[in-house]
């Protein structure tokens, strides 16, 4: 079987998202920012220490995560947290609330109209805040992704020659492509198993060749990177390892058979020469003196 490691084939793209992950969880269990979501009216003035105080620190999470555009944080109390100023806020919650799910999940690519002086695309985290124990949902962390420097990162990743890679959403929503002049998009919507399970491989015809489709599941998100792989060119790979393997093998093989002789010299040669020696007593040759270095018998 061929295996593909995701944390071989993608491991900056991985981090990125753990890191995104872990952030959304630091904010969501913020004391602060549960404090204030959980009242029903905010008073300007506690809000306004607080608010000071959450926008800085979004400030300095962007600043240190630059694949992050910005950092929004929305109460259902009307409260908003955000790393920039730059931001509608209305338009921001009329982009997300028509969205709310349960718990986190990434949307698909889509422009920040939100933002006033931006209009990258952008693939958004989206986590909801709860107060526990009633479980009450009382606000939203929005953590928004430069699509752009995503998808360099993407593109520079640990793939394979001749290999084509495809991101896809559990939606069937494709995000990322390599190469990017490829449309893959038909060997999801052919294989539909690929989105029901967390690792598969497949044999398929791609493009009208013999290829291997494998799949595996980033562990904090809904994406599957899905790797075509031509037959071919697992069966020259194969080859190549046979002649590798078996090229070491006859190194081995002589190097052994070096060590056997040298081995067998060394004890063969002291013996010959004493029963060389001995010989010579045996004609009646007395003054023989027989000396050896060596310990063993």
């Amino acid at each position: 079987p061929y295996t593909l490691s995701l944390h071989d084939a993608l491991p900056i793209l991985d981090l990125i998202l753990n890191l995104v992950n872990d952030t959304g969880d630091l904010l969501s269990m913020d004391k602060d920012i549960l404090n204030i979501f959980s009242k029903d009216k905010i008073n300007d003035a506690e809000i306004s220490v607080v608010k000071n105080r959450t926008d800085q620190k979004l400030q300095d999470d962007v600043s240190i995560q630059g694949y992050i555009n910005g950092i929004y944080i929305i109460g259902n109390n009307g409260g908003v947290f955000t790393s920039n100023w730059q931001i509608n806020e209305n338009e921001l919650r009329k982009e997300f609330n028509g969205h709310i799910q349960p718990s986190e999940y990434y949307t698909a690519i889509h422009a920040a109209s939100y933002n006033l002086f931006s209009n990258d695309n952008v693939i958004s985290y989206v986590k909801p805040i709860y107060i526990y124990p009633s479980r009450k949902r009382v606000g939203t962390v929005i953590i928004d992704l430069n699509f752009t420097k995503l998808k360099e990162v993407f593109a520079t990743s640990s793939i394979r020659e001749n290999e084509k890679v495809i991101i896809v959403n559990s939606k069937q929503e494709t995000l990322f492509t390599f190469p990017d002049s490829v449309n893959l998009d038909r060997v999801i919507s052919d294989n539909k198993e690929i989105l029901n399970s967390e690792t598969i491989q497949l044999q398929r015809k791609v493009f009208g060749k013999d290829s291997i489709i494998v799949s595996d599941t980033f562990d904090n998100s809904d994406w599957k990177i899905v790797r075509i792989i031509y037959a071919d060119q697992i069966y020259k790979s194969i080859n190549q390892i046979i002649i590798i393997g078996v090229c070491l093998l006859l190194v081995l093989l002589i190097i052994s058979l070096i060590l056997s002789l040298i081995l067998a010299t060394s004890i063969t040669k002291p013996i010959i020469e004493l029963n060389n020696q001995i010989k010579n007593v045996e004609n009646g040759d007395l003054s023989i003196n027989i000396s050896t270095k060596r310990r063993d018998e």
